[in-house]
């Protein structure tokens, strides 16, 4: 009997979630560097122990776990092509490849033979595929916020930041034209749609973990406009890293990027496929610095990727919020918090609710927001514009002269 995919907003109570999975150790196996290979052999093991503690932890609070297949003997089947040894990333984290809304699963993005096995747990009618059908929305899970009725898309991040005013703003002129024409119908009129351009996964910047209350890091503004009246619960000083990684990767990173267009983070690129002639300042990366990007953290955005359990509770990474307070902030809503393990969430740049993916939660459509008429397309937000009406009008101009 097939699962019934069902999520309407963060904190129903959850039923059934997603956890990623990292590549085995042997897929390491053939790096000749021993320092290099030993890092990667580290970190894995680090990943596979406390991926396995949190599927645990969930399995102990009633939540059914599934995880992506990894054949270990066929290693080339995750290779970025045919005739590279370089290995994709791993499916580490099912959100960013995958978006639930109501009862449809988006499939998109790469390694879906990860995940196939997953996919026959549900009515195929559930699951859509953007491979297979390019009207399918190709969503990210991260850059998705569900809200009853209103959901809010994040433009994400590209490097328009780098043009003139002009192309940045007909760069979300083209992706609500295509909502509009293409992936609207998928939607009908049961939500209305709200568009950002914050610039990046939205679980990073804020999360609802109950109706009328949303834990955010200031990274961004407008939360009264898009959710109006709900309290906001702010981490007091957000950082991106640990204090100690900070300094040394930032450098890294500006002393690779220019020269070395695999070194954008630390997963992608030659990072997952280390081979001998990788460049040597990557591998001094490798050697010094790998160890700074695992254990606890002090204050980063990964205290707003939490998973809710239901209303009054949630799944965290981090105990050094209990110095912050947040615990107990948390506590004066109702909201318990459950700490789980995750050492090397830097090194994979996600936190516990990039690494899951909540395709069951027991609950229906709810409007909280019934003063809102309009369905459809309803709010852009972006700093490239005064407001929303402005946004339509000179949208409209642009869609005259397409």
């Amino acid at each position: 009997m097939s699962n019934q995919i069902n999520v309407h907003n963060n904190w129903d109570p959850l039923e059934e979630i997603w956890l990623g999975d990292t590549w085995p150790k042997s897929f390491y196996d053939d790096i000749t560097n021993n320092e290099v290979r030993d890092s990667f052999h580290q970190v894995t093991e680090w990943s596979k122990e406390d991926l396995n503690a949190i599927q645990k932890k969930f399995e102990e609070l009633g939540v059914i776990v599934r995880r992506p297949t990894i054949d270990e003997s066929k290693r080339e089947l995750y290779t970025v092509n045919e005739k590279s040894s370089i290995l994709k990333k791993p499916p580490i984290c099912p959100r960013d490849t995958h978006a639930v809304i109501g009862n449809n699963l988006f499939v998109g993005g790469d390694l879906p033979e990860c995940y196939e096995p997953i996919y026959t747990h549900y009515d195929p009618s559930q699951v859509h595929k953007h491979q297979e059908d390019p009207t399918v929305p190709n969503l990210n899970g991260a850059d998705t916020v569900k809200l009853g009725r209103d959901i809010i898309f994040d433009h994400g991040v590209d490097e328009n930041w780098r043009y003139d005013i002009e192309t940045r703003k007909n760069s979300i002129f083209e992706r609500v034209y295509s909502f509009e024409q293409k992936e609207k119908k998928w939607f009908g009129d049961d939500y209305r749609l709200h568009f950002g351009t914050d610039g990046g996964h939205l679980d990073s910047c804020y999360m609802p973990i109950k109706e009328g209350v949303v834990l955010t890091t200031k990274h961004i503004d407008g939360y009264e406009e898009l959710m109006p009246g709900w309290k906001t619960i702010g981490i007091r000083h957000p950082s991106y890293m640990s204090e100690k990684a900070s300094y040394k990767t930032s450098n890294v990173m500006r002393s690779t990027k220019s020269d070395n267009p695999m070194m954008v983070n630390k997963w992608q690129g030659n990072f997952s496929g280390m081979m001998d002639d990788a460049p040597a300042h990557f591998n001094s990366y490798i050697q010094q610095y790998c160890k700074d990007w695992v254990g606890d953290y002090k204050e980063t955005y990964f205290e707003v990727n939490v998973v809710p359990l239901d209303d009054k509770n949630l799944m965290c990474i981090n105990t050094s919020s209990i110095f912050d307070g947040l615990f107990e902030r948390l506590e004066k809503e109702g909201v318990t918090c459950h700490v789980v393990p995750w050492r090397t969430r830097g090194f994979w740049d996600g936190g516990i609710h990039c690494i899951t993916l909540d395709v069951r939660r027991r609950g229906e459509l709810t409007d909280y927001f019934p003063e809102r008429k309009d369905y459809g397309i309803s709010t852009v937000k972006s700093q490239l514009f005064y407001d929303t009406e402005s946004f339509f009008k000179e949208y409209a101009e642009w869609k005259s002269q397409r």
